[in-house]
Order: structure tokens, then sequence, then C-alpha cells
């Protein structure tokens, strides 16, 4: 049993007791029920009576039911004439076929029709498995189905499955249903034409989809043959080089959905082909558990039974339910995003020497910029104008900055973890998301490329504010900020008496937005084959010339058109945000590190140092990016393990090894030096040809 604990005679008697008075219940539900189907009444008890189980009884529970049907020869009869009759009323094709998997009717249908089925009574007739699995089991977590090992499962269903020859018949029949329609919906999503966009030479190849469905047929054919089912009493007699071939095309199968995944980065990819490339794996899952549940070999079947029983039970629980759809929606969103944005996460990670020098000197640059957007932004809003007017002008300001340091290649602080959910995704093993080694490698150079981003940017904002204030007052005789607006700029960064850090939180968000943005639309216009259909455009050619063309299009295909985009809605976000905070009431805004040692700039050349609470000043910019850095590095950390289906219980595990490698190895977290920077000097050069 999955458990082994010590129960009272008493409480092991009364156990006991109430398990035999729901299996006679059954019995008699049996024998009453005729040619129709049974009552679920007895069912739904007894199934509710294991699921509220202790769990310190569940073993003692368990075993009573098995050893009542074991010692109780009448009882176990009645049991198994239960289960023949509702085997015989029950149809079990679609639920083999659907429950669990993505439908073909696409993301947004299913959320429809599960939002209508929250208000609506089903549709499905009675008899219908997946409405039989409904009314006998309430919502089954997976925690409680993991605790009953496969030992007990395989007890349980074999004692509790009947042994009528018509209800096996009508079982294998169900199922064997199942096996066809899945090969044939496995047959048509595999050469869904949208698939040849992304792998054209697939075409020019025998298709092992068409091809497994062929032997499929074959297959059940031959096994209802077999099997004496009058469907089929013409067919071919099964063979184990039947069973051989269908294998060996799903494998086929299975790796033709891993090409186009691992083109992905190259191609780009569409939420659509994401989808389809999901629905194709699920197709290939439940097929392959399917024809094992018909196998010949008692293990493989007795195994495939266990893993089908905890499939459909655990589906069951979710076919109306919103949240695990959206979840899986995510998924696919999460997928799209990182699945090309690589190359353009890597330009923000500095792995080299050289590259953390480059990060230098691009964070320098960008200060100059942001020294000049925090100018004009003060300059705007001294003006006065309306609310919205000035939101666009703020917006207008942000984004043009932001698309100039993008094009000039200069790093603004706080963007790159952001931008870097493609690299921290391709670091999760799929397979092994405890394997945390690359992760963790990963973070160590994002948050050294963080810090040199930051330090960057804030040493030459800071006194490139304050110099141009200076040259400002030296030509219109006042300094950018006024009096009163300096004081407000040195409020603005106290870190205990402002909202400093909630709005630096807001502005994480802002930041990992901006990403998502920039990774979907890279992503997409790769999938949307944007840079030929621009190369071939004759109407661009005429009007900007071959030569522009040609660069515009490398510059669609290095992910420079994502994060010009990306850049736009963070301007936009950020400009916005105060105006919309106003116009509701709500005390929100943003706080960005780069731009608050600018505004401390402005502030000294105004006010002087005494006056701007030099230490206090720091300490709040010193908050800012703290949380800036935090909440968007988290969220973009999130997006990519999502992407890569890790779970929360994996995250203790990536927590530990994250803090062991900050401990003993400080220097590599913020400087490029030993080990780790070797090698990954050496992966850079590797992938040389790949980052062209």
């Amino acid at each position: 049993m999955a458990q082994t604990t010590s129960t009272s005679p008493a409480l092991a008697a009364e156990i006991r007791k109430g398990i035999r008075q729901e299996l006679e219940a059954l019995t008699h539900a049996g024998r009453e029920a005729g040619d129709q189907i049974p009552s679920l009444d007895p069912l739904r008890r007894l199934a509710h009576r294991m699921r509220q189980t202790r769990t310190t009884q569940r073993a003692s529970t368990l075993e009573a039911l098995c050893s009542l049907l074991e010692e109780d020869t009448a009882l176990r009869v009645g049991v198994k004439v239960y289960s023949a009759r509702l085997a015989l009323a029950t149809r079990s094709t679609s639920a083999l076929a659907d429950l669990g998997l993505l439908p073909s009717h696409g993301f947004f249908a299913e959320l429809r029709q599960r939002v209508s089925a929250r208000l609506l009574a089903s549709h499905r007739p009675p008899h219908e498995l997946t409405e039989i699995l409904q009314t006998v089991f309430d919502p089954i977590d997976e925690v409680w189905l993991e605790a009953v090992d496969d030992a007990s499962l395989t007890r349980i269903l074999a004692l509790l499955a009947p042994d009528d020859a018509a209800a096996e018949h009508a079982i294998a029949h169900g199922t064997l249903r199942a096996i066809d329609l899945l090969a044939h919906r496995l047959a048509a999503a595999g050469d869904d034409p949208v698939l040849f966009d992304f792998d054209p030479g697939a075409i020019d190849f025998e298709s092992p989809f068409l091809a497994q469905a062929q032997h499929v047929l074959r297959l059940t054919a031959g096994l209802r043959a077999r099997d004496g089912l009058e469907s089929a009493s013409s067919g071919p007699p099964a063979d184990e080089e039947d069973d051989r071939q269908v294998r060996v095309l799903l494998t086929q199968c299975h790796d033709a959905t891993a090409r186009l995944r691992r083109r992905a980065p190259i191609t780009g990819a569409t939420i659509r082909l994401t989808y389809e490339l999901e629905r194709i794996e699920d197709l290939i899952e439940r097929l392959s558990l399917l024809l094992d549940v018909v196998s010949s070999d008692c293990v493989v079947r007795t195994g495939a039974q266990n893993a089908l029983f905890r499939r459909l039970a655990l589906a069951q629980g979710e076919i109306e339910q919103i949240v695990p759809l959206l979840s899986r929606g995510s998924y696919l969103v999460a997928s799209e995003i990182v699945s090309h944005a690589g190359r353009t996460g890597e330009h923000y990670i500095a792995r080299t020497k050289a590259e953390y020098g480059g990060m230098w000197l691009a964070a320098a640059g960008a200060g100059l910029v942001i020294a000049c957007l925090a100018g004009v932004k003060v300059g705007i809003a001294a003006l006065g104008t309306p609310p919205l007017v000035e939101a666009a002008l703020f917006s207008t300001n942000y984004a043009l900055g932001f698309v100039i340091v993008q094009m000039l290649g200069m790093s603004i602080a706080t963007k790159q973890p952001a931008m870097t959910a493609a690299s921290l995704a391709g670091s999760v093993d799929a397979k092994h998301p405890k394997e945390t080694r690359g992760l963790v490698e990963t973070i160590q150079c994002v948050v050294r490329s963080q810090l040199a981003a930051i330090l960057g940017n804030c040493l030459v904002a800071l006194p490139a504010a304050f110099a141009l204030s200076a040259l400002i007052a030296l030509v219109l005789g006042d300094p950018i900020a006024s009096i009163e607006k300096a004081h407000h700029l040195i409020e603005e960064l106290d870190p205990i008496r402002s909202l400093a850090l909630p709005h630096a939180a807001i502005t994480g968000l802002w930041l990992t937005t901006s990403g998502i943005v920039a990774g979907y639309a890279s992503s997409s216009v790769m999938a949307r084959h944007v840079p030929e259909r621009i190369r071939r455009s004759v109407q661009v050619r005429r009007r900007i010339g071959k030569r522009r063309t040609e660069r515009l299009a490398r510059f669609v295909e290095s992910g420079g058109a994502g994060a010009v985009m990306g850049s736009v809605v963070l301007g936009v976000l950020l400009g916005c945000t105060g105006t919309v905070g106003q116009l509701l009431g709500i005390p929100i805004d943003i706080r960005h590190v780069s731009f608050s040692s600018a505004n401390l700039g402005l502030a000294i050349r105004t006010l002087g140092v005494e006056q701007s609470h030099l230490a206090r000043s720091l300490a709040g910019i010193a908050g800012i990016g703290a949380t800036n850095l935090a909440v968007s590095f988290s969220l973009a950390l999130g997006l990519a393990l999502h992407a890569r289906r890790a779970r929360l219980r994996d995250m203790p595990t990536l927590a530990r090894d994250v803090a062991t490698s900050a401990l003993r190895e400080l220097p590599s977290w913020l400087l490029p030096v030993g080990a780790s920077a070797t090698a990954l000097d050496t992966a850079d050069v590797a992938r040389a040809p790949d980052a062209s």
C-alpha cells in the first residue's frame, strides 16, 4: 500500500463496516439495473469515502476495500456484475480520445465552452464515460492520486474489473475505436499546411503522420479479429510486427515535432503553431498509452491501465475548470515569446570580459541619453499642459529616447532581465528541471551584467544631468529644475517617506511587460516571414532602394523590430502611469534607477549638495535599483521557467543552488572572472556564427 499506518482495531473495524455497506449497495444496484445503466450513487459514495479518507487512514481504507473483495466471493461477484452492467451501458470512446487533450477547435473556443459549462448543465448524455467520471469522482488533486501507488491501484482495478465476456468486448471496442480516432486526428494535425510554413522541406518526404494512420488501422483490425469482435470478423490477424511498425512511426512523428521546436529560434513561432505542436504531442502520448492498454504484454498492459486511470481521473476534475486551461494557455504564450527572442536577450548578457567591458561602455552611453530625457521630462512638466497631453508628451519622450538607445546599441539598466527570458529558458533543462547548473550560470551572468549596466547608467547620468542643467542655466539664466521642482525630485527619492519602492516595483512590472512584447513581436515577425516578404516587396524596394530594403530586412531578422516595439511600449507605460494615477485618484507612478540618478543630478544643480540630502537620496536610488531588478528579474525568470514547464516544487532547489553559488563564487557574480567565465568564453566562441 501507499502508506503504512497504525490504525486502532476499533477504527479499522469501523472503516471495514462502512466499506462493506457501500459494496453491498453496489451489488444491489448491479442486480437492479437490468439492461439499463446502473445507479451511480453507490459508486459515487464509495469513491467519496475513499477520497475523503484522512491521510493517516488511507492505507487502512484501501486495504479494507481489497480484503473484503478478496475474502467475500459473493460480494466480489456482485461488484463485478455491477461493473459489467456499467461497462455495457457506457460509451467510452469520447473520453479516451478527448479527455485531458487539447481540442481541435482551439484555445479560445475551449475557453468559451468552459465558461458556459460553469453556468449551464452538461450537454453530454449520462452514459458517456466523461459524464460518469464527473458524477462519480470529486475533483481529484494530483497529490492525493500519487499517494496511491501502482501496486495498490493494480490490485483495486483488478478486483473491480468485470469478467463478463460481453463487457470486456465493449471495453475493447471503445478502446480500439478511440485508437482509430486518435490516429486519424494525428494524421490530420501532422499534415496541417501551417506546419509546412515552418519546415518546408518536410513536404518532400513521406509523412509519418499519414503512414501511422494506415498502420494503426491495420493493427486495430487485427486486434478486433483476435478478440472476436463482430465488426472485424474478416480483418487480418494482428502480429507483433504491426505494433512495432506503429511505434516506430509514432517516434518519427515525435521527432518531427521536436524538429519544429528546435527550429523555432530561427523561424519564430505563433500561438497557433505552439498550440498545434502541443496538441500533436498530446495525441501521440494518448495514442501510445492506449496501444499499451491493448498490448498482449501483461506487464505493459497493467502499467498502462494504471496510467490511463490516473490521467482520466485528473482530467475529469479539470474539464470545466478555467484556471487549468488558462495556465496551459499562458504556457503557450510563454513558449512563443521565448522561441525567437534568444539572440535579442543575448545582447543584454555579458558573459566574457570583452562583453563585460562593452556593457560598461553601452551603459555609459545610455546614461548620457537618459540625462537628456530626464531634462526634457522636467521641461515638459513645467509647461503645465493638460494631463492627457502631458502623458502623451512624456510617452513620446521616453519612447523616442529608448528607441535611440536601442538603435545606437546602448543599454539601459534593469531592462536586461525583461529581455533575457529566452536565454533563461534556454538554460532550463525541460526533461530534468531540477538540473539547475546551466540556469544558475546564466543567472550569474545576468546579475553581473545588470550591475555593470546600473553602475554605468547611474555614474554617467547623474553628472551628465548636472552638467546639462548647468549649461541650460548658463544659456537661459535658470537651471532645468526650479527650486520647487528640485525639492519635489528629492522627496520622490526618499525610500521611507515616499512611495519610491512601490513605484519602483510598478516600473519592474512594466519592464517585464515590454520584454514580453519584444519577445512576442520578434517571434511573430519571423513566424510570418516578414524579413523575406520585405526583401520580395517591389513597393518597398521602389521607395527606399534595394540596399536599404536589405538593411531593413536584416534589422527585422535580428530582432530589432521586436526590440523597437518593446521600447515604444515601455515608453508609453512609463509616460502614462503617473497621469492615469492622478486621473483615478490612485497613488501610482514609476521610479527607474537611471532616471532617478539623473533627477538627483538636476536637483543638486538647483539646490546644492547640502539641501539634496545626498545620503538619503543615494539610499533611495539604491533601493529603487534593487526593486527594479528584483521585480523584473523574478517575473522574467518565472516566464522562462513556465515556458519550460518547471514547477513551483523545483524552486527550492534553484534557490539553494543560486545561494550556494553566490557564497562560493561571489567574485564571479560581480566580475567576469573564474572558471565559469572561461567556460562561457569558450561557449561564446562556439556560438559566434549563430549570433551573426
